[in-house]
């Protein structure tokens, strides 16, 4: 029996079950965890500063060299369900040499967090860096935003009329591995911990809602990654390439759901210099 497009239950599961289909996903959490815990002893962290009253509101500011720089602020994934910021410290590395400051938050998590509580803190975040990265040499006008999987369904939330933070103008966002139509994540096993029903799948799908008018956004999703993947983003692409918005998309081959960040954070891949070509762009 089909429950989405072609897929039965197993079938839909098996799509969005990233560490099923990469077999050596655990080699990628640990080069993680090795490359965050060398960025801890290298670089100067301002942590663990509190942008919310919730407990896991709580952010990494990694301060560029020179001040008056671009500020880049990640959002990790986890499938709104796990990992927090610690488990991403190797991505700052890669960007304070280009001059930007980086920015890792955590927020609340499912089942403890309903997906509008996670949405709304990540807006508060980014309320708090533009109010206050100044104080730390950076420009509030010029912030970027980029995440993974989870995360980039987050980041593409922040540049929605409806729940993007109020008084913040981003510069560009960069999605990697996004999601952006909640319907078939409400339909999977990732929903077990997360309960959406429909209404709030639907709600809270990037596909189903506004972009604010001249943002800027990179798409991203890796050549190795499920059929679903991809088609989260066609279809991210579909629904706002006609909405005043800059939509650039990139599938890069080779690179599967694990290594497409490992690459985001890698100076020497080529994924690494497109990026950066995006966001030091002139716009």
């Amino acid at each position: 029996m089909f429950i989405y497009k072609e897929y039965d239950q197993a079938g839909l599961d098996r799509q969005y079950n990233n560490r099923g289909l990469v077999p050596d996903f655990a080699d990628h959490l640990n080069l993680w965890e090795q490359k965050s815990e060398e960025a801890l002893r290298s670089c100067l962290i301002y942590k663990d500063l509190p942008y919310g009253s919730g407990k896991p509101e709580i952010l990494d500011l990694y301060p560029a060299p020179r001040p008056n720089g671009k500020t880049l602020v990640f959002i990790h994934g986890g499938y709104w369900q796990s990992m927090d910021k610690s488990n991403f410290r190797f991505v700052a590395p890669a960007f304070l040499p280009h001059g930007f400051h980086v920015i890792l938050i955590s927020y609340p998590l499912a089942p403890s967090a309903s997906m509008h509580e996670i949405v709304a803190s990540c807006a508060k975040a980014l309320v708090w860096i533009a109010d206050h990265i100044g104080e730390y040499g950076g420009d509030p006008e010029s912030l970027y935003l980029a995440g993974h999987s989870a995360g980039g369904h987050l980041a593409a939330m922040m540049t929605t009329v409806k729940f993007g933070p109020p008084g913040v103008r981003l510069k560009g966002i960069c999605a990697l591995s996004g999601l952006y139509d909640l319907v078939p994540i409400q339909l999977s096993f990732v929903n077990d911990k997360i309960g959406m029903d429909t209404s709030t799948a639907e709600e809270f799908s990037p596909v189903r809602l506004d972009p604010i008018p001249d943002s800027r956004i990179l798409l991203a999703v890796g050549g190795d990654e499920s059929a679903e993947y991809h088609s989260q983003l066609e279809e991210m692409d579909s629904a706002w390439k006609n909405k005043s918005v800059s939509i650039e998309k990139h599938l890069w081959p080779g690179l599967n759901h694990f290594s497409i960040l490992t690459a985001f954070a890698d100076v020497t891949s080529d994924f690494h210099q497109k990026t950066m070509d995006w966001l030091t762009s002139n716009h």
